[in-house]
């Protein structure tokens, strides 16, 4: 994929996402949840084993606030995507 057709593919995924009603430029954990249509615990996970989408940690320790750049979601979709 170029790098024009992987823009163009962030585009699309945005827009998508924004169309579900998400337009913040940070995402809840439950947010993204939603979007990916995976549990909460599921991105504990993957946040942990480092493979989900890139996020942002408001402090240290377990009740720091854990954020999703919108655009960094967007380019989880695409890059996880799978044709047949």
């Amino acid at each position: 994929m170029t790098k024009e057709q992987h823009e163009q593919e962030l585009e699309i995924a945005l827009t998508d996402i924004k169309a579900l009603g998400f337009r913040k430029l940070l995402l809840t954990m439950e947010e993204v949840a939603d979007i990916l249509r995976v549990s909460e615990s599921a991105l504990y996970n993957w946040r942990r084993d480092g493979v989900g989408p890139e996020f942002i940690k408001n402090g240290n320790g377990p009740r720091a606030k854990v954020m999703y750049p919108i655009r960094k979601v967007a380019e989880f979709l695409i890059n996880t995507q799978k044709t047949a």
